[in-house]
C-alpha cells in the first residue's frame, strides 16, 4: 500500500499534542511524526550530497546575476544544438537535448 507524506507548518507549538491525537485517531492513519526547523540536516540530504560531488569535480558555474546565467545556458544548448548538427544529425530538438542533459546527468550520479 502506498502512503501519503503530508507536511503541516503549525507556528503555535501547543497544538501538538492535540494534533496528533486527532489523527491517530483517523483512519488510515498509522503513524504521526513531528519535528521542528532545529532537526533539519540540509548536509543529509541527496541534493546536497550531489552539490557536493559538483563542487569536488569543477562541475559548477558563477554567475553574476540570473541573466549571466541564463545566457550561459542558452549558450550550451545551442553549443549542443551546433554539435548534433555537426555530427550529421538534422539538429536537436529542445526536448532531445533536455532528455540528453538528464541521461548525462543520470550516468554522473550512477
Amino acid at each position: 500500500m502506498d502512503s501519503v507524506q503530508i507536511t503541516l507548518n503549525a507556528e503555535n507549538k501547543n497544538v501538538i499534542d492535540v494534533l496528533k491525537s486527532l489523527l491517530l485517531q483517523m483512519r488510515g492513519v498509522s503513524d504521526v511524526r513531528f519535528s521542528s526547523d532545529d532537526d533539519f540536516d540540509i548536509t543529509s540530504t541527496p541534493a546536497y550530497q550531489e552539490a557536493m560531488e559538483d563542487i569536488a569535480h569543477g562541475r559548477i558555474y558563477r554567475a553574476a546575476n540570473a541573466k549571466e546565467m541564463f545566457a550561459k545556458a542558452r549558450t550550451a544548448i545551442e553549443e549542443m544544438r551546433d554539435q548534433s548538427e555537426g555530427n550529421g544529425n538534422s539538429g536537436m530538438t529542445l526536448d532531445e537535448i533536455n532528455t540528453e542533459i538528464r541521461a548525462t546527468h543520470h550516468a554522473r550520479k550512477h
